[in-house]
């Protein structure tokens, strides 16, 4: 459809009003209890064709071919548009009501429209009539990020006259991840507000004078359909329609999240450490997103590491965060983002005030017949062909090996110039990390971080 005349939205105001009759919803074997379920289309129940609400048993008409995707959401099923959409037929749902919410769950895979109204964007579950303050509504993919949703209602004057739409917009939506947002009216003698969720958080609220009862004469698209020629990049889970204005958004977001979110994992080492008052860097991988990410470290031992909240820039995936060490001590860390998985690994404060040499394989020069003491800048010289083997640990760790076949004969290997520590030492720790792999049958012993020894 051409584009209208721009519609005006209007500076947000919040208010919460949770409450209401209670009824059960289940989803293939979840269930939870809220208010006023009348229609609900999920991927699990879709197959071909029509889409078939399990509540309502009204059908989706589809246009084109859409298709179910096995495992789209963990263990639940997705519906893909392929190039299609749904249209929901007249007087269902939010039809001929001033009081309802409307909920879609689903997974974006790439930028929809960059566009502030729900009516130049990809319908999720809208339509729209010609004109400013018409009795429609909407859900819609794109916003001014291309990566949110939009929603949009036309209100009325008390009267019941034209009064111009109110559109609210949620941020920038991780691509590939589970969202929920929930669309509210609350048309009641105390206040008439329009508020927008997303993933369980109050992201908009305007108050109006009146919304009249929504249009019982149009259908309803879902994934497309005329607003714009672009179909829904990514799938579907659910969609729901409740008659009335009360749901517990917030309460409901949290339990379909946690039904069909799949979280993102998160990457942090096994372990780090530092001197009392050092930093210890701490390299985590996260997905890059558009808006700026908050990582949580929380610390079982406060005394050595404390709970630190870390922000990690925008379009990043890959950062280096340094964590203040404390005091001597061992901490086991969780480590969390809203939205995203969590990980674990343990900090440690270490006295190091006797360390005196570390040969680290990872400064090694392959075939270079001597090894630096990244300490005290001892040289160990090499009897034979020793070399490098990177990622020997880990993917960014180096190892060194006596040659390049893994012999185990012979006498390869590196010695320590005599007068080095340990000698006329009573109290000493000898520390190496060694790795013994097989390679045609032979052993082949690779060195790598700190080496007291005579190798």
């Amino acid at each position: 459809m051409q584009n209208q005349i721009q519609r005006k939205a209007r500076a947000a105001s919040f208010q919460q009003v949770i409450g209401g009759a209670l009824a059960a919803i289940a989803i293939a074997g979840a269930s939870y209890v809220q208010a006023g379920l009348v229609n609900q289309w999920t991927g699990d129940n879709y197959t071909s064709g029509g889409w078939v609400d399990t509540v309502g048993s009204v059908t989706a008409t589809p246009s084109g071919s859409p298709l179910p995707v096995a495992g789209a959401f963990g263990t639940h099923a997705g519906v893909t548009m392929n190039g299609g959409y749904f249209i929901i037929p007249p007087a269902v749902g939010p039809a001929g009501l001033s009081n309802f919410t409307v909920v879609i769950v689903f997974k974006p895979t790439a930028f929809g429209p960059v566009s502030g109204n729900y009516y130049n964007s990809i319908p999720l579950a809208a339509f729209d009539i010609g004109g400013s303050g018409q009795i429609d509504w909407g859900l819609s993919y794109g916003t001014i990020t291309g990566q949110g949703v939009v929603t949009g209602i036309g209100v009325q004057n008390a009267a019941g006259g034209a009064n111009g739409d109110i559109q609210q917009q949620t941020g920038a939506l991780a691509l590939n991840a589970t969202h929920v947002v929930a669309f509210q009216i609350q048309n009641n003698p105390s206040a008439t507000n329009v508020v927008t969720y997303a993933d369980g958080v109050m992201i908009a609220s305007n108050s109006t004078v009146n919304i009249m009862p929504r249009s019982t004469a149009n259908t309803v698209f879902v994934g497309g359909g005329t607003f714009v020629t672009a179909r829904f990049p990514g799938q579907i889970a659910a969609i729901q329609f409740y008659n009335d204005g009360t749901t517990n958004c917030v309460a409901l977001s949290q339990f379909l999240l946690a039904t069909y979110a799949v979280p993102t994992p998160i990457s942090v080492p096994w372990t780090a450490g530092g001197d009392p008052g050092q930093m210890a860097p701490v390299v985590v991988g996260i997905p890059a997103s558009v808006t700026p990410t908050t990582v949580t470290f929380t610390s079982d031992t406060p005394s050595v590491l404390a709970t630190t909240n870390v922000v990690i820039p925008a379009n990043t995936a890959i950062s280096t965060i340094g964590l203040k060490i404390l005091a001597l001590g061992t901490a086991n860390v969780t480590v969390t983002s809203p939205g995203l998985g969590s990980a674990t690994m343990t900090v440690a404060g270490l006295d190091e005030s006797g360390f005196c040499n570390q040969w680290l394989a990872d400064t090694y020069v392959n075939n270079s017949g001597t090894w630096v003491d990244s300490i005290s800048g001892v040289t160990a010289t090499g009897t034979g062909a020793e070399v490098s083997v990177p990622g020997a640990f880990g993917p960014t760790h180096a190892g060194v090996s006596r040659s390049a076949t893994g012999a185990t004969g012979g006498n390869n290997g590196f010695n320590i110039p005599a007068g080095t520590p340990p000698r006329r030492f009573h109290n000493l720790h000898r520390g190496g990390g060694l790795q013994a792999a097989r390679a045609r049958g032979q052993r082949r012993q690779l060195l790598q971080r700190r080496t007291h020894l005579r190798v």
